[in-house]
Formats: C-alpha cells, structure tokens, sequence
C-alpha cells in the first residue's frame, strides 16, 4: 500500500545549520523544514505528486496567520527534505518573521501572542486524464505533523512600568492588587504536593 509520512519537522534561523531554532528575534531568519519519507510504491506510480502545506498558528487563537502549499514531483527520491524560507546570508536577504506576514505587535507583553507553531500537511496527487483535460487527483496517503512551537521575542518592558498595574506581583510574590488578582476573578497557586 502506497504511503506517505512526515517524518519530523522544524524551526531553523540561521544561528543554526542542524539543530532547530525554537527562539526568534525579529531580525533573525525563520525558515520552516519539513523530511518527508515516501513509499517506493508511491514514488513509482505514474505522474504522482506530492504537495506541502506549511502553517503558522498562533497559539492564543490557534489559528493559522500563514499558509503556503508547495506543489512538487518527487525529484530526489522516496526521502527528503524541503526548506521554506532562506536562513544562509548570501546572495538573497534573510527570510525574516515579517517575510511570513506575521504582524509588528505579535510580541505584545501580556497578550500571549509571539507564541507559535509551524504544522505542515502533506499530501499525494496524480495527474489523470477527465474528459480531454489534465486534472490533479487526490490520493489517499497524506499525513498531519505534530505542532512545533517556537517563540518570537517581542520589545523589552520596563518593570518600573509594571508595578502598580496588577500584572506584576514583584519578586517577592505580591501583587499590587487586592486578593483577588486579577479583578474579580481568583487566582491561586502553589507546591505540588510530593
């Protein structure tokens, strides 16, 4: 039976050539990698296809703020890998966060946003014949990666700033609020018992 997996995807910059990158500044490069392993079966069908959907989610939403599909034949082999995005200075510019669309505020301290994750789909196609014309089919091997959640450092915040405003409790543990911080609604936490 003809199948397709990804075998394991990542985050890259180019303070890396192996290793993933989980932690991005707005001036670093941000590249999506996917290794994808196919059947032998699969890679010998006629005309067959394979197309890579790259996603960003943002956590707090989790919804996708960018998606890319990559159409290809099977040009080197049942295995590989595929790279979205340049992390090589050279001759091209670095492909930076803001490359993807994401937003100038997606670090806003206390938002959550600035936390991501790159999801990427893959699936298979064959180009058939229908009434005189050339058209894509769907075939069944496809597969769904996990999320690989990385980080994207927003501006610093000044801790004077903070205090007073209920969001920073001070290192000592106590807020600038009343008990039941924050707002009316009660927070608690504590040791786990052993």
């Amino acid at each position: 039976m003809p199948t397709i997996e990804l075998t394991k995807i990542q985050t890259m910059s180019q303070k890396s050539f192996i290793a993933p990158t989980r932690h991005f500044t707005a001036s670093d490069a941000l590249a999506l990698e996917v290794f994808v392993k196919a059947s032998a079966e699969l890679v010998a069908l006629p005309r067959v296809m394979f197309q890579v959907v790259f996603s960003i989610i943002d956590a707090p939403s989790n919804r996708a703020v960018f998606t890319r599909a990559v159409l290809s034949p099977f040009l080197h082999g049942p295995e590989f890998w595929m790279l979205l995005g340049n992390t090589l200075a050279g001759g091209r510019p670095l492909t930076t966060p803001f490359r993807y669309g994401l937003l100038t505020n997606w670090a806003a301290p206390f938002s959550g946003q600035g936390v991501l994750g790159f999801r990427a789909v893959v699936q298979t196609f064959q180009i058939t014949t229908s009434g005189g014309t050339e058209v894509l089919t769907g075939l069944e091997p496809f597969d769904v990666s996990p999320v690989c959640w990385f980080h994207l450092a927003g501006p610093s915040v000044t801790v004077d700033n903070l205090i007073g405003t209920g969001i920073w409790p001070g290192e000592a543990g106590r807020s600038a609020t009343d008990a039941d911080y924050p707002g009316d609604l009660p927070l608690s936490q504590g040791r786990l018992r052993g």
